[in-house]
């Protein structure tokens, strides 16, 4: 598909929970994640913007 981002916040050596019963993000994780969205978005208004 075109302008779409495709990620998941889970990163190489952590147990999945989202999804399960009392799920959690370390703090740290949600702020790696912000900024990959952040970073994604803006290129994919970037390129949009530049035609």
């Amino acid at each position: 598909m075109r302008n779409t981002v495709a990620f998941g916040p889970i990163f190489p050596g952590q147990v999945e929970m989202s999804h399960l019963p009392n799920e959690f993000i370390a703090i740290e994780d949600l702020d790696k994640c912000t900024e990959i969205y952040v970073r994604a978005l803006s290129n994919l208004l970037t390129r949009e913007n530049k035609g």
